[in-house]
């Protein structure tokens, strides 16, 4: 979900724009007013808008509005390997599960889809991709639909090498990648073990009747207000094995939801957190 200055918006007007995406199956009840007016200013922008009632009058005719808002509402910036030290504790984390005959992972919010191959990269140099299941899930199937491509630029997987070698890992990056022009296809062998859902935007959790090892689900709760990321927490603490591992991102801060109480802190600075 891409960010801007928002300006002041009515009351009225929010509640009327969340009553109409309510009415269009995309509950957005929960969600920070700041992100709320964010959205509301960044579909005005686009399409040239003149007013919140036009837009309110076309977002009740035009369902291309909706995915739209579907769209916007997917966190759109990403990166391989982001925040190095987190995965040199990840390191340590999958040694300590990999005892284990198999493992299950919840990828909650694929973004676009970098730190999710990034994952799979590394568990792949740990030798532990082929006994992991990976739950992978968006809230729009359009951008779902680009991240199971897995195309991206050669510079952007350039950038990151430094960093990869740095982890001590074996590879090139670019070896995980077949290479065509300027642009970079993840090796389909890497995702032979990872399933792609589409998840309802108010459910943490889908339903999968599955206990995971481990949760990744970075710098998605600061969009929604105390109560609404209390009770995603409290889901994911629900379908996390005793002992479990959630990750969160580097911009919050756990310690203000009750639900954390579920958990004892691994990493304050990387935000790992532990099921206890």
């Amino acid at each position: 979900m891409a960010s801007m200055i928002p300006f002041e918006i009515p009351y009225s007007d929010l509640h009327t724009f969340t009553g109409i995406l309510t009415a269009k199956n995309l509950n957005v009840q929960g969600l920070r007013r700041i992100h709320v007016c964010n959205l509301i200013q960044r579909l005005l922008q686009h399409y040239k808008f003149h007013t919140t009632e036009h837009l309110f009058q076309s977002l009740n005719t035009n369902p291309d509005l909706i995915q739209t808002c579907r769209e916007m509402l997917c966190v759109s910036t990403g990166e391989f390997f982001r925040d190095a030290s987190l995965w040199i504790q990840l390191k340590n984390i999958f040694k300590k599960i990999a005892v284990q005959p198999n493992m299950n992972i919840l990828f909650a919010r694929t973004s676009t889809g970098e730190e999710l191959y990034s994952l799979l990269i590394f568990l792949q140099e740990m030798d532990l991709l082929k006994k992991t299941k990976v739950h992978a899930t968006e809230i729009c199937n359009n951008v779902l639909q680009q991240v199971k491509r897995a195309v991206y630029s050669i510079k952007t997987i350039e950038n990151t090498q430094k960093i990869y070698q740095e982890l001590g890992l074996s590879k090139s990056l670019l070896e995980y990648f077949d290479i065509s022009g300027s642009t970079a296809t993840l090796k389909p062998y890497l995702t032979e073990n990872c399933t792609f859902f589409i998840q309802d935007i108010h459910s943490a959790v889908p339903d999968f009747q599955v206990q995971y090892d481990l949760i990744w689900y970075r710098n998605q709760l600061i969009y929604w207000d105390k109560p609404t990321a209390n009770q995603y927490l409290t889901e994911f603490s629900s379908v996390l094995k005793s002992g479990g591992y959630f990750i969160s991102g580097y911009t919050e801060n756990l310690d203000i939801y009750p639900a954390i109480s579920n958990f004892e802190t691994i990493s304050f600075e990387d935000k790992i957190y532990r099921k206890k």
